[in-house]
């Protein structure tokens, strides 16, 4: 008999936790035996999402106890086995789930432990006291969890995307081209990478020179913003630089036919979604080093100029560039290829099971 496993994201943005939710369900869907109920918070971009993926959902209003009855009303009504709450709101909630069946409970997360519970551990124990087990997206938090929880099994468990959308697509000549794809807000650090950039030009030595290709939308910089920040560091946009401060339906293949991914950010990047994506396209990185980006590496899977001067970070650039230029279709399908051991969402769910096993527990 399947399980029914119970989704509970009470995330109000179309964040990144928001997308590891989704790909959870996307995942465990792919198993007979799991059957997955989506609980999204009512007018949500998950619940729109989740709506679109065609996954079986049942929203709610809200995840405060206010909304206790509702939330106690919906657990009856679904009888589930295994229950998944992405964030605080939710995971207390669990705390008053009707008594008639046994739960086990998991709590995502996906941002590292805040100064109080380190100083304060007893406040991490008694929060989670009622649950079963906690899945983390990269090692640093995983460790963080395994320091404090001295009973609960804590896992590791990577995002996964669609491999059947992020892939390499060979279908255009690549482009010389670094993709630097993320909305335009001062954490995704475009106006440090673009002084980086027009650093790189002035001393480019290789005879063929690579445009920067900003692709975002407005979110805490407007695009006015993003084009004085251009100028002001000697570029041009249709000459050094190309933007595109819009949303765009070919991503996946702009992906695969830029030479280098470039994530850029100053801090976040916990669960690294756009890394990702790159890599499944079977194109290399350029990394800032924030969050777990470097956790996404493998063996020829880019590199990170993180605590690098600038002269130092520019030539790393030009060598990075210069060597994936070169590269061959079979080099790009074997980055593809070793990317969807990793980040699919097939190894996403083989993650999870693992992380359910006995052995694990």
């Amino acid at each position: 008999m399947a399980q029914i496993v119970w989704h509970l994201l009470s995330n109000r943005w179309n964040s990144a936790i928001t997308e590891y939710a989704l790909s959870l369900s996307l995942a465990l869907q792919q198993h007979s035996s799991y059957q997955e109920v989506f609980t999204p918070l009512a007018g949500s971009p998950a619940e729109s999402r989740a709506q679109i993926l065609k996954l079986k959902t049942s929203s709610l209003s809200g995840f405060s106890l206010a909304n206790i009855c509702h939330f106690r009303a919906l657990a009856r009504r679904i009888k589930p086995t295994l229950i998944i709450a992405y964030g605080g709101p939710e995971a207390s909630l669990c705390r008053f789930l009707p008594g008639s069946q046994p739960y086990r409970i998991i709590r995502f997360r996906g941002i590292p432990l805040s100064q109080r519970f380190k100083q304060l551990p007893f406040l991490f124990t008694l929060g989670h006291a009622h649950l079963q087990a906690l899945i983390a997206p990269n090692r640093g938090i995983t460790a963080q969890l395994q320091a404090l929880s001295h009973s609960l099994p804590v896992s590791c468990l990577p995002l996964g995307m669609s491999s059947d959308i992020f892939k390499y697509y060979d279908a255009h000549p690549r482009r010389p081209e670094l993709l630097l794809v993320g909305r335009f807000d001062p954490v995704k650090g475009h106006g440090e990478f673009l002084k980086l950039f027009a650093e790189s030009l002035r001393t480019w030595r290789f005879f063929v020179r690579p445009v920067l290709h900003l692709v975002g939308e407005p979110a805490n910089i407007s695009s006015e913003e993003i084009r004085r920040l251009i100028a002001e560091n000697g570029l041009t946009i249709g000459g050094e630089v190309l933007l595109s401060d819009f949303r765009l339906r070919n991503l996946p293949q702009l992906m695969s036919t830029a030479t280098l991914g470039v994530i850029s950010s100053l801090g976040s990047e916990y669960i690294c979604r756009v890394a990702e994506e790159f890599l499944l396209c079977g194109t290399p990185l350029f990394l800032s080093g924030a969050g777990a980006t470097k956790e996404v590496l493998f063996a020829n899977a880019g590199s990170c100029y993180a605590g690098k001067s600038c002269a130092e970070a520019t030539k790393l650039l030009e060598q990075d560039f210069i060597k994936a230029w070169q590269e061959t279709t079979e080099e790009r399908r074997e980055r593809e290829q070793s990317a969807q051991k990793l980040y699919s969402l097939a190894a996403m769910a083989k993650s999870f099971l693992e992380a359910l096993s006995p052995s694990s527990s």
